[in-house]
């Protein structure tokens, strides 16, 4: 009796060890065979250049990402995000931030101040690309609770705990992930960091988020709080500054945007880009006071010659809004 319980015991253990080998690959066709329904049946041209984007952002090719936005022709709150977030990682917000139609103005800039379940996700890869970790951590725990296992969500909490330099909660992510056959190759890759972590100084992303993330557990309240308490942590933070600058722009604030302008002059700039450009010729239109500072500042002719016709648009056609469209 003991010999035939013993053989049955190997035999279901040699049957679990093939539906975990099988595991994944069930998935994956699964998954697949859902994402073809889908595509064809269930969601609008809308939700799959979202999707797409999305996938995009998610390996870090940006200018694919401006090419899939680009591609549809309507304003959507989440590809003005993506548009947001690939500049802002090309460095060139600051030259195109409207070149797209920032129609629900900070709303679109940052994430959070749109109080919603929905928003987490972008809300978390938004602040771990500004250096906010803190903030990312807030927001990737609270999608954890929505989806505990899921890669990605595994994946950023294991990269902010690494940054943050908790590497017993760290390694607790990666085994995890290293159990899940899409993110085993994620897994030996950062392996050797936990083994020996002197081996992070040679990270240059790691090391950069360390050089300008805040250092305390407290998260600023306001979103514009947390860029301005970034800027506190590192003034060379340009990602931070930069959509610091769009931000009052969007905002209105003209006096603020004016006030960091001079900021920037008085640490050497001679020269600035193509958006701030235009929000000081508003500023100037507006009648705002120029400080002495900024008299050394050169405006690009064309964005002058622009702004003119701009200006003489909405002039002639100041009954008429569509028109002037």
């Amino acid at each position: 009796i003991k010999v035939g319980s013993d053989q049955h015991e190997k035999q279901l253990c040699h049957f679990h060890r093939i539906i975990n080998i099988a595991k994944p690959f069930f998935t994956i066709i699964l998954v697949t065979i859902i994402c073809l329904y889908i595509h064809k049946h269930g969601v609008d041209d809308c939700q799959k250049t979202i999707a797409l984007a999305d996938y995009k952002a998610y390996n870090g090719k940006w200018e694919e990402v401006l090419e899939a936005v680009d591609d549809y022709p309507y304003y959507d709150f989440y590809l003005n995000m993506s548009f947001n977030r690939a500049h802002l990682n090309l460095g060139t917000l600051n030259q195109k931030a409207f070149h797209y139609p920032q129609l629900l103005g900070v709303e679109a800039l940052l994430p959070d101040r749109t109080l919603a379940g929905q928003i987490a996700i972008p809300a978390s890869d938004f602040y771990y690309d500004l250096g906010y970790i803190a903030a990312s951590l807030v927001y990737a725990g609270e999608i954890q609770t929505l989806l505990p296992y899921s890669p990605r969500v595994l994946k950023r909490l294991f990269m902010i705990h690494l940054i943050k330099g908790q590497y017993q909660a760290a390694e607790t992510y990666l085994n995890t992930l290293s159990q899940n056959f899409l993110s085993r190759k994620f897994a030996a890759h950062y392996q050797p960091y936990l083994t020996d972590t002197t081996l992070i100084i040679n990270d240059q992303e790691i090391m950069h988020k360390r050089s300008i993330m805040p250092k305390g557990q407290l998260v600023e309240g306001s979103p514009d709080g947390k860029l301005q308490g970034l800027i506190r942590t590192n003034p060379k933070n340009e990602k931070a500054r930069d959509y610091l600058m769009i931000y009052h722009l969007l905002n209105h604030n003209l006096a603020a945007f004016v006030k960091l302008l001079v900021k920037e002059v008085e640490m050497g700039a001679t020269s600035i880009p193509r958006a701030w450009e235009e929000g000081l010729l508003v500023f100037v239109a507006a009648g705002g006071q120029v400080d002495p500072a900024l008299k050394s500042i050169q405006v690009n002719p064309e964005t002058i010659d622009e702004f003119k016709r701009f200006s003489t648009i909405i002039i002639d056609n100041s009954d008429n809004r569509e028109r002037a469209k």
